[in-house]
């Protein structure tokens, strides 16, 4: 028997009870767990900014700043489990203490694991939430160039991300036909989402209003925008019914393009239900956002990245790089030069794997052929046992034809 309730009136419920354990004693809501966890930490980890909200206001600011036994603060929470409200309130608040009370790098304090120096743009990226990490990447630009503990970037972490589309699993022939129809909205930098007035609040509220209206209403549906021609698309809803087997003609009529009508009406006569459609679709259009917001976040790190390598030789040397614009004709070593730096890079970085060498193991073309593109001289870099990309590819079963076609001249 399903004893859940509905988010709203969880919500309600928690508060009453905060509400009453705050007249008691309002240090209760600093009381820490086993596993050092207060009550915002656990409101951050379900994502709730109402709860957020009501603890951060009920209890000391300072509460804002506890980590837990891991060393991590709510805000950190909210990261790994991708939780944008929840974040972007918990950001505003972690701005606000930080101004009117602390030196402005403090910010970035609450961002970072101290255990290990891994901070939310690593973690956001590891966990492949990248509408999150796009987010992250504009509000904290100094997490771009930052470092862990092992020496790694968080350009590091994309290139052992198994998001790219280079790395999935082969798709069969009507999932391919599906996934190329899903059209994918760009992500853009978000700089009203921490600001909660009173209107967007009403506007999400009314939202939710409307879903839950639907939901009792017992519509399922999954709108995929299909691209007809270059001036105009179609909206598709595909609606569950009672029959997996058929779908009623004058429910098909006029939501699909007779092309597509007929391709679904294959897929049924095939054995392929109408719920496994639906699912298979919103399986697809999640692929394709981690595909396509994934290639995003690398041009924004690619864009805003300092800690990039220099070739000399058959190794690398790494450096702090600025780009300059230069005439398209000149030298490419012109194009980019080395800037001293005012502090030497932590001695675990230069351990560490540069970023397009783990690319290759991992089978990310795409950050292989960026790099490439820019830095045509990496195509000679080689790891410390002197393997070069298609070696390492190779190495981690990655046999992609985009990689052996990679011309590495003579070596």
């Amino acid at each position: 028997m399903d004893t859940s309730m509905p988010e709203s009136e969880s919500e309600n419920l928690y508060r009453v009870t905060m509400q009453e354990i705050s007249k008691i004693d309002k240090g209760a809501l600093e009381i820490q767990n086993d596993i050092g966890y207060t009550p915002l930490h656990h409101a951050a980890s379900a994502g709730s900014k109402t709860m957020c909200k009501y603890i951060v206001e009920a209890a000391d600011p300072s509460l804002i700043g506890v980590r837990t036994i891991n060393t991590e603060t709510a805000l950190f929470i909210a990261t790994v489990n991708g939780k944008k409200e929840a974040f972007f309130y918990l950001h505003s608040v972690c701005s606000a203490t930080s101004v009117s009370s602390l030196p402005d790098h403090h910010l970035y304090s609450y961002t970072r694991r101290s255990k290990d120096g891994v901070n939310i743009l690593h973690i956001a990226i590891s966990k492949e939430h990248f509408d999150l990490a796009y987010q992250i990447i504009h509000l904290y630009e100094d997490l771009v160039n930052s470092v862990n503990e092992m020496g790694l970037t968080p350009f590091h972490y994309l290139a052992m991300s198994s998001a790219f589309k280079s790395c999935s699993y082969n798709l069969g022939l009507w999932k391919r036909l599906i996934y190329r129809c899903i059209v994918v909205k760009e992500l853009k930098a978000d700089l009203i989402s921490n600001l909660h007035s009173e209107d967007r609040k009403n506007v999400d509220q009314n939202s939710k209003t409307s879903k839950l209206k639907n939901q009792q209403e017992g519509s399922l549906t999954s709108d995929v925008e299909i691209p007809i021609s270059d001036e105009d698309t179609v909206n598709i809803s595909i609606s569950s019914t009672r029959s997996e087997s058929t779908i009623p003609s004058n429910e098909m009529q006029g939501i699909f393009p007779a092309s597509y009508d007929k391709f679904i009406k294959v897929l049924i006569t095939l054995g392929v239900g109408t719920k496994r459609i639906i699912k298979t679709v919103r399986e697809l259009q999640e692929l394709k956002k981690k595909h396509k917001w994934s290639v995003q976040v690398m041009n924004e790190l690619f864009k805003r990245s300092k800690f990039i390598y220099k070739h000399i030789g058959g190794g690398i040397k790494k450096g702090k790089l600025s780009f300059e614009e230069e005439d398209e004709h000149d030298d490419m070593e012109e194009t980019f030069k080395l800037v001293k730096e005012e502090e030497k890079l932590p001695e675990k970085m230069a351990k560490a794997d540069n970023i397009i060498l783990m690319a290759a193991k991992n089978g990310v073309v795409e950050i292989i052929e960026k790099f490439l593109k820019v830095f045509p001289a990496v195509i000679h870099d080689r790891s410390a046992e002197m393997k070069n990309i298609l070696i390492l590819a190779a190495e981690n079963r990655h046999p992609n034809q985009r990689i052996r076609k990679i011309d590495l001249g003579p070596c």
